[in-house]
């Protein structure tokens, strides 16, 4: 009996391990449902501390180290520098190779004739190193007249889950208070304000409107019957002698002049004149000054005059709905007494030519 009470305690052992072993290689590898997660990028302004801002450069070169400054106006040809931090604590980055943040841009131009933004394709091009990322594209002929320049792009890395933040956007370029992009999970809508800066304009950047070489300025007769300027005769157009005969191009005393600034819609157009139906008109964006150039009855206009004759009290004045330069010629001699010093001019300022320059 006592050897039968062993086996019997010896087959319970082993049955118990039996059991328990076939328990646990029943059991399948189990796994989360949901992946890993790391943490999404978000741009930073170029010091690495401030968050959602970026820095716009506009210089004549691709390298974007020095603006062009803040006296002359951007042009087709120069170009537009995005610089900015793309930090993402897994590491991940938005190489050369990839330029994810690129592939999201999508710039826009407002005109004086356009009510809201119009996309323009520009061709971005990216020099980014490590976490340092920047992003520029040349202002092509599509852009030339826009008085804004806007653009979105979106937080965003190649790879990594999630790879993607939020969506920036700037309405101007050229905002002078320097507010921060709009952000948004979502794409944005196209704004309805023009108040948006990037955060941190280069304060030697050229400003807007963008001119080209289809950009002109002109002088104008206006009509004294219809009040409206004669757009086909430009009195300084280069196709005018100064000795044509034509009294359309030919200033009188009396007569109301404009000076207005306009861009072709074609570059190639051939005419010294606009035609305001289809070209834009970037005069509310220019300070107009007049003076005389030329010599007459011997004596030549004098330097100072280039202030003196920019006076209301001359008939200087601009047209407050279109921008465009105004100077009334007054029919007598005696009006312009002041000139010269104080000396006036033989005959008034009949002789010369009048000069108008638009800054």
């Amino acid at each position: 009996m006592k050897n039968l009470s062993i086996k019997k305690v010896a087959l319970g052992v082993f049955l118990a391990g039996y059991a328990a072993t076939s328990a646990y290689a029943d059991f399948s590898p189990v796994n989360t449902h949901a992946t890993i997660r790391g943490n999404a990028p978000t741009i930073y302004h170029p010091d690495g501390v401030r968050q959602r801002l970026l820095t716009v450069r506009i210089t004549n070169d691709e390298a974007g180290t020095t603006a062009l400054g803040n006296t002359v106006r951007a042009k087709v040809g120069n170009y537009i520098h995005i610089f900015y931090k793309l930090k993402d604590s897994d590491g991940d980055l938005d190489t050369d190779a990839d330029h994810s943040v690129a592939n999201s841009l999508t710039v826009f131009k407002k005109t004086a004739r356009d009510t809201t933004w119009v996309p323009v394709t520009v061709n971005a091009q990216t020099r980014n190193t490590g976490e340092d990322g920047h992003i520029y594209f040349q202002i092509t002929s599509e852009m030339a007249g826009a008085q804004i320049i806007g653009f979105r792009l979106q937080e965003v890395t190649p790879f990594g889950d999630p790879k993607a933040n939020e969506w920036l956007q700037v309405s101007n370029i050229w905002n002078t208070t320097n507010l921060e992009p709009e952000h948004s999970s979502n794409v944005p809508p196209v704004p309805t304000v023009d108040n948006h800066g990037p955060g941190d304009a280069d304060a030697n950047n050229p400003t807007g409107p963008i001119e080209s070489d289809a950009t002109k300025l002109g002088i104008f007769k206006v009509d004294a019957a219809t009040g409206s300027p004669i757009w086909n005769k430009n009195l300084a157009g280069d196709s005018v002698s100064a000795g044509t005969t034509d009294p359309a191009l030919i200033p009188k005393y009396g007569d109301k002049l404009i000076a207005a600034v306009w861009t072709f819609s074609n570059a190639s157009n051939p005419n010294n004149y606009p035609d305001m139906s289809i070209d834009t008109d970037q005069s509310l964006a220019y300070t107009f000054t007049w003076s005389l150039k030329g010599t007459a009855d011997g004596v030549d206009a004098n330097s100072t005059d280039k202030n003196v004759l920019n006076t209301t009290a001359l008939g200087v004045s601009t047209d407050a709905t279109n921008g465009w330069g105004v100077i009334q010629l007054a029919t007598t001699n005696s009006y312009y007494s002041s000139l010269n010093g104080g000396a006036g001019y033989k005959a008034g300022i009949q002789g010369f030519m009048i000069q108008v320059e638009a800054r």
